[in-house]
């Protein structure tokens, strides 16, 4: 799954903390935005489709701090 919008200051763990609760992850990557230097990208993955789905509900519109 790809998220956007996430904090310049995040790490990797941070990502698998946030979505830890949803299954196992297998991969999880952050990347900068070029069109935007307040904030990164992000992908994750996890070990089944369940959980894809599970973390998205959960996750969908919630907004992320520093």
């Amino acid at each position: 799954m790809y998220i956007s919008n996430l904090p310049k200051s995040w790490t990797t763990q941070e990502i698998k903390n946030l979505f830890a609760d949803y299954g196992e992850i297998t991969h999880a990557e952050l990347a900068d935005c070029p069109e935007n230097n307040k904030t990164q990208r992000g992908s994750v993955s996890f070990a089944s489709k369940l959980s894809c789905k599970l973390a998205i509900n959960a996750v969908h519109g919630m907004k992320v701090g520093e």
